[in-house]
């Protein structure tokens, strides 16, 4: 593992964010905590990163000599009971969902977090979940909206709004809450591995099909269901990565532990390269393995590393590996990497354009009314948001590293 220039806090981090400890990073763990170190910035970095049940089980079984403060122990402890309790009651209503979905005939395949805690945390209190991610086929989504209402979901968005947007290249999915007691369900429903608020032009043509060809069938809070094949399951959660501008830790750990769980399946990375050229993902999923690689160790061919790696990069690609490894994220960074992915200046003008002059339906969607409503101060607010976001990003590219 080389994490360059990190302190001693990130290196911890890092450290304890994969589940096995049958690994050399174990003495690099127990070196760093022999340090002073600032508990107080672990706890806080761990808590916006997602990895702070890793870190609590790391960090209780290496604790063999009292060298974590017992607050921090407490604490940490605390959390993953949280986590758990959520994500027990998150499966549960799943669970009632994808027995209902299986009855109506309704094709689903699982993602992100629902799709990792059993099979491949297989401790559902390491994490966090948050909301619910699911893949559907856009032509259910007039009996996804009918089945989901009979359970008591509802959604601020109309389903009809979507039918003429074409797929792959803006927002691609649809959420529905539901209510119980204290708590919320979130259900964000996909039809497409691409969902963003920006257009993306550097992707190629994407099989979705193809995903739903390849999916293997696992059970779920007790359902039987659908998940991506590996090789695709992968490509899906480095694309995600970057939509989450690097700024998530627990992102790379989901990469890591898919890794480490199919690799002894014997892990089909052909396959991987072939669709991942094929889509034009060359970017994306390769800063999502090589990153995870280098700061987690992930056991990754070195060949797959070499075709996906890209033969040039411009000034802007530069600059966010640099941002990368010094693992500084930034939410509004996504816009920069989508806009710099764009390797022809007609291909840049036309993301700007877009990205502040989205057509009507999109733009729609984002202030959540209907079509015939948008008027022309709904492009006002989204010029003015559009220059707000651009300014941010500027501010801290320029901004030296703390």
């Amino acid at each position: 593992m080389n994490q360059l220039s990190w302190t001693e806090e990130k290196r911890l981090l890092a450290g304890c964010s994969v589940i096995n400890r049958d690994r050399p990073i174990c003495h690099i763990v127990r070196q760093t905590i022999g340090s002073n170190l600032n508990w107080d910035y672990i706890l806080e970095n761990a808590l916006e990163n997602g990895t702070s049940s890793l870190l609590y089980r790391n960090l209780k079984e290496i604790n063999d000599d009292g060298l974590v403060p017992r607050l921090v122990i407490k604490k940490l402890k605390d959390i993953y009971f949280d986590i758990t309790a959520e994500n027990i009651f998150l499966l549960e209503e799943l669970g009632k969902v994808l027995k209902k979905f299986n009855e109506e005939r309704i094709s689903v395949i699982i993602l992100k977090g629902a799709a990792l805690l059993e099979n491949i945390y297989q401790d559902i209190g390491l994490r966090r979940m948050r909301d619910i991610d699911i893949l559907v086929k856009k032509k259910q989504l007039h009996k996804i909206d009918r089945t989901l209402k009979q359970l008591g979901y509802f959604s601020a968005y109309n389903w009809a709004d979507y039918m003429e947007i074409s797929p792959s290249q803006y927002l691609n999915s649809i959420c529905y809450i539901k209510r119980q007691g204290k708590m919320f369900v979130i259900l964000h429903l996909h039809w497409h591995i691409i969902n963003t608020t920006v257009p993306v032009y550097s992707y190629g043509p994407i099989n979705i099909e193809r995903f739903w060809k390849e999916a293997g069938q696992t059970t779920i809070a007790g359902v039987k269901t659908l998940v991506m094949a590996p090789h695709h399951l992968l490509i899906h959660l480095s694309e995600h990565i970057l939509k989450h501008s690097y700024s998530h830790f627990i992102l790379f750990c989901d990469i890591f532990e898919v890794i480490r769980y199919c690799n002894k399946n014997g892990l089909n990375w052909e396959l991987l390269v072939q669709d991942t050229v094929e889509f034009n993902l060359n970017k994306p999923v390769y800063y999502g393995l090589y990153f995870t690689s280098k700061f987690l160790g992930a056991e990754i061919p070195e060949r797959v590393l070499t075709r996906l790696k890209p033969s040039y990069l411009n000034y802007g690609e530069r600059k966010i590996q640099t941002l990368i490894e010094e693992n500084r994220g930034l939410p509004d960074l996504n816009c920069f990497s989508y806009f710099v992915m764009n390797e022809k200046v007609t291909e840049k003008f036309k993301f700007v354009l877009r990205s502040i002059f989205p057509s009507r339906e999109i733009l729609a969607l984002q202030y959540i009314v209907a079509p015939k409503d948008i008027r022309f101060h709904h492009y006002i607010l989204k010029v003015k948001s559009a220059f707000m976001q651009g300014l941010r990003v500027l501010i801290y590219l320029l901004r030296r590293p703390t």
